[in-house]
């Protein structure tokens, strides 16, 4: 079942700002490396919750190799979000979700599209667990969103007892740096 995108929004999307841009690098250093919900720290960030753009979702048999390589089974929600305040992009997402052994009540929350996975995962045990992901993943995001960014962005798999559940790429925009910086 595919969920159409959502329609094209008036927010901006703009890559993350370069190195040289005064604590564009710390910034983002932070980001990657933190182990939370970037959907938490994008609220934080931005003083008021976000909002989730669904671009594209549907359950799938077909995913690059890399992903079955990480997740089990062969059943999988394929997501790309956008997380947006005050009409800016903060991130860009691809997200597979693994449907072996998922929980029910997950996987219809995840199916809805309308909550970001940060929330869904609220008082569930999970852990993330850093990976690198080639051209053939991240091109599924590229598709949809446009603005390729790989040198802004962290991949990894969301662990839960039962296993690996997700895998999740978030792409960092520079709505994200500037609601760090309170600049508009």
């Amino acid at each position: 079942m595919a969920t159409a995108p959502a329609a094209p929004g008036v927010e901006r999307r703009e890559p993350y700002p370069q190195a040289s841009t005064p604590g564009a690098a710390a910034l983002l250093r932070v980001m990657v490396e933190q182990d939370g919900s970037m959907t938490r720290l994008c609220e934080a960030l931005a003083g008021a919750p976000v909002e989730l753009r669904l671009r594209h979702q549907c359950l799938t048999h077909e995913v690059p190799p890399e992903v079955c390589g990480l997740l089990p089974g062969a059943r999988f929600i394929e997501r790309v979000t956008s997380l947006v305040s005050a009409g800016r992009v903060l991130t860009d997402n691809l997200v597979y979700v693994a449907l072996l052994g998922l929980d029910a009540e997950l996987q219809q929350d995840l199916q809805t599209g309308r909550r970001p996975i940060g929330h869904l995962m609220d008082g569930r045990p999970h852990r993330r667990d850093v990976v690198q992901v080639g051209p053939a993943v991240l091109g599924r995001l590229w598709a949809t969103v446009g603005v390729p960014t790989p040198e802004a962005m962290r991949c990894y798999t969301m662990r839960t007892p039962q296993g690996s559940a997700m895998l999740v790429c978030e792409a960092l925009r520079r709505g994200l740096y500037d609601a760090a910086c309170g600049a508009d």
